[in-house]
Formats: structure tokens, sequence, C-alpha cells
């Protein structure tokens, strides 16, 4: 797509939705995507790591206020790039801290945000429309400034059942399907964040068990919590915080990985790295509500 060929009405053409939402280019970038390697990082000298770490974060804090400058003195549309510019910049200082974390086990990054490449899209205004094979009118928002992980989760989970069986490898399988998030949201991600619920379930041909699980929170332990997540059966799972979204699957006891959208696909062999991969949204959380767990299948 480009800036003078994308426009918002083609959602209005069932042919134009379908081919948008079919994912059957991706699929074919994450079949043939070599095998996963290491980061390629020297984990005894972390030192380098550090000084990237700093020119990210300030980056990110002169971008962010160039953008609220660029928005006051109405250039909303540049204003809006550099708000994605800053982003990126707060991510690539996050992928140094998750890298650190995770080391080998972070099979992909993911940025939670749009690319950077997709301007044509999120340039878009708001759009009053009438979706194709769905009759509820809405308003589509194509910009995402505080994130897009339901639209990211969703996009995730789509391509892997899209995917599944086409890769032995489990660990190749994830890391493949994860590097179509480390440059940001693609435009199918970021448009899927803008529907409700029902729609966006219809459009992706999703079958959904809604709050399988209901996991209260109030007195007990990160630990706690985590064995309560982590005995459900093998499937594909959407993980709901009150703050945020990510995508849980479990192939059996020793294949477990976790996809986040600001961190990227972590393969969890642990109940510590689960537990550290989940503690900024333990953190988050309102413990007064429940963590859902919702079960997906493919129809």
């Amino acid at each position: 797509m480009t800036a003078t060929t994308f426009q918002a009405d083609s959602f209005l053409n069932p042919t134009s939705l379908h081919r948008f939402l079919s994912g059957d280019s991706e699929a074919l970038d994450i079949v043939r995507t070599p095998q996963a390697s290491s980061l390629g990082r020297t984990w005894n000298d972390d030192s380098w790591l550090d000084t990237d770490e700093l020119y990210y974060l300030a980056t990110n804090f002169f971008l962010t206020i160039g953008s609220y400058i660029l928005h006051a003195v109405c250039m909303y549309d540049l204003s809006k790039r550099v708000w994605v510019e800053s982003r990126h910049a707060m991510a690539n200082a996050t992928a140094i801290k998750t890298a650190k974390v995770f080391r080998e086990n972070l099979l992909s990054e993911s940025i939670n945000t749009h690319r950077i490449d997709t301007a044509d899209y999120f340039l878009q205004p708001p759009a009053r429309t009438t979706l194709a094979t769905h009759p509820t009118a809405g308003s589509l928002r194509f910009f995402h400034q505080d994130g897009i992980c339901r639209g990211m989760c969703h996009w995730f989970i789509h391509l892997y059942f899209k995917t599944r069986g086409r890769i032995t490898d489990s660990d190749h399988h994830m890391a493949a399907i994860g590097k179509q998030f480390e440059q940001g949201a693609s435009r199918q991600a970021a448009f899927l964040h803008s529907l409700d619920f029902p729609p966006m379930l219809d459009l992706l041909g999703l079958n959904v068990q809604t709050d399988l699980a209901k996991i209260s929170t109030t007195g007990k332990t990160e630990e706690r919590i985590i064995k309560e997540i982590q005995v459900r059966p093998p499937g594909v799972y959407g993980l709901y915080t009150t703050t945020h979204q990510l995508v849980y699957i479990k192939l059996d006891l020793d294949r477990q990985y976790l996809f986040d959208p600001n961190k990227g696909v972590v393969k969890v062999t642990s109940p510590d790295l689960f537990k550290k991969a989940m503690e900024r949204y333990f953190e988050t959380h309102d413990h007064t509500k429940e963590i859902l767990l919702d079960r997906y299948s493919p129809r």
C-alpha cells in the first residue's frame, strides 16, 4: 500500500477486506524465515548496552516533547509521525533491558506501536464506515497513540493458526511469527485494534471461549497466580490484565510461550521466567479485578 492508493473505503469491499486480512503473504514470510538463531550478543559484557539505553531514552524524551509541541501548533500529521518515532526509541531502550533479562529465551522482539513505514495508514483521519461482511456502522480510528496490544495479539493468533504445522520446530515457528512484529504493528494489526470484539473475530475466522478462566488476584502471590495460569491444558490463550493483553501458547509442559507486544516472544521454561515476563503487569494490575483467560481456535 502507498499513500496515494490506500483508502479507508477499501474496507467496504468484501474482496479487498478479505485480501487485506488473509495473512497469505505474511504466512509465506514466516514459513521462509531462516532457522532462528541467538541474538548474537556477548552476554559476559553488558556495559555497551547501558550506553545505548541512555541514548534511546534521551531520544525518546526529545521526540515526545517535539510531538506535543507540533500538536500544539496544529501540525497534526507531523506530530503523529514524531510520536511514532518516539515510541520506537522507547522500545529500543526497553528491548535492551528485555534482552538482559531473557537472553536466549527471547526468541524475537516486538514494538507496541505503528510501524514507521505505515504512515499512509495511521495518518488517515477517523472514518465513519460500515464494514463489509459486518453490518454494524462505527468510527474507525487509524492512529493509536497508546499502543496496539489487542490488535497485535489477535494478528499473532491469526498468523499462528495460518502457519501451524508448516514449521516443525516450535521455537523456530514462534520466532518466525514474532519477526513480523519486530518493527511494530502492521496495518492489519492496527486495523484490528480499531474494531469491536465480535466483528474482529468474524473477520479473522476465530472461535473464542471468552472468560474461560477468571483468576482472582486478591491476596495471592505472583507465584500462585502463575500456577493457576499454567495449569490450563494445551491451547492458545488470550491473557488479559487490566492494563495489557498478551498471547499465551501452551503446546505441552516443556513448550510454553508468551507473546507480549511490549517485549516479543518469550520461551517460558520455568515459573521464574513467567514471573519475569509478567511482573510489570502484576504491578499495574487492579487487584480488585480478575485476570482473564480466553481460549482461541480456528473455525
